[in-house]
């Protein structure tokens, strides 16, 4: 016990300290009544939690584009700067942030392929540009499927993306298949290693978030399909996640016959998940995902024993935070008022 809460006790301190720092209910008020992005700029510039946000702007910063990559700069600066207390075991298991990162990109080069739009494309974090063996420059500027795919040669997406299928009448994968297939890799893999290779102190609680996150995101894949394929219910099956920790096979055939989304979620408020639907509105699917993972974050937080998942859940915390910084931020970009 002696050498874990040595190793993170002030590292935890730290942590506790800087979510101490976070907006608070006043602050997001005011990004709420915004009227314009400089509005969020001049919160940002007086948030101790933000402060490095902040500083890179102009007073009075109106530019989008400005706003939200300063905004991930602040958190991959709070990020590298935790995981440079991690232990070597905690270090390796690091490397599946980047791995994170390297799907996440990968289906942001997918969607400039699709659209012909670089909208949204944005510069991996430094950490990532260091350990990872996707040829980024590449895959940023790829032309068609092969480019695509060539460009994530040696990494762990590599067969994944060739043979995923390809859009009916196009060269291109199909996103949603890709989507699907790249996410439950990344998932399959960080359990795999917390169950069988992590030597961390942490290993318990790593171990049930990743598996409590699986249960979220099937859930979310389960009510979609619902909402805008329920023909294709049937075959939910080959897209979730094979990892969760309260999501039966019996509940998931239960929601997967529901005549409706409604009824789906009415099963689900039945469930260790009541308090997530009770007050559902269609709308609002994503951010009851986005508040279950933060309330989960936020236990970790609070947990008694010093270790990495601390820092763990207080980097999802910010990442959280920073997304919906960002979606009021997009908002304000279309003339729209922020609805986060």
């Amino acid at each position: 016990m002696f050498r874990p809460v040595t190793g993170y006790g002030c590292v935890a301190t730290k942590v506790k300290a800087m979510y101490g720092k976070r907006l608070s209910g006043e602050e997001w008020d005011r990004i709420k009544n915004s009227e314009s992005a400089a509005d969020v700029t001049a919160v940002l510039k007086n948030s101790l939690g933000w402060k490095h946000a902040g500083d890179m702007l102009p007073e009075g910063c109106d530019n989008t584009k400005q706003l939200i990559s300063a905004i991930r700069v602040c958190i991959r600066t709070d990020r590298e700067t935790l995981y440079k207390y991690a232990s070597e075991a905690d270090r390796r298991y690091v490397d599946f942030c980047v791995k994170e990162d390297e799907y996440k990109h990968i289906l942001g080069s997918l969607r400039r392929l699709i659209s012909g739009s670089d909208a949204g494309l944005r510069r991996p974090p430094d950490m990532t540009l260091r350990k990872s063996r996707i040829n980024f420059p590449a895959l940023e500027n790829a032309k068609n499927r092969s480019e695509l795919i060539n460009a994530v040669s040696g990494s762990m997406y590599h067969d994944i993306l060739s043979a995923a299928p390809v859009t009916a009448g196009s060269d291109l994968p199909d996103y949603a298949a890709v989507s699907a297939l790249l996410e439950n890799a990344y998932r399959s893999a960080h359990y795999k290693y917390l169950t069988r290779k992590y030597k961390g102190t942490a290993k318990h609680l790593l171990t049930e978030r990743v598996r409590i996150e699986a249960d979220m995101v099937n859930i979310l894949i389960l009510i979609r399909i619902l909402r805008y394929f329920p023909k294709s219910i049937t075959a939910a099956d080959e897209i979730l996640i094979p990892l969760g920790r309260f999501l039966s096979k019996k509940l998931i055939a239960e929601i997967s016959a529901a005549a409706s989304e409604q009824e789906a979620v009415d099963i689900l408020k039945t469930t260790r998940w009541r308090s997530v639907f009770d007050d559902y509105h269609p709308a609002d699917l994503d951010r009851l995902f986005d508040g279950a993972i933060n309330a989960l974050n936020k236990k970790l937080l609070r947990s008694s024993e010093p270790n990495f998942a601390a820092v763990a859940a207080y980097i999802g915390l910010k990442e959280a935070d920073g997304e919906r910084l960002i979606r009021a931020i997009t908002a304000l970009g279309y003339g729209l008022r922020p609805n986060i």
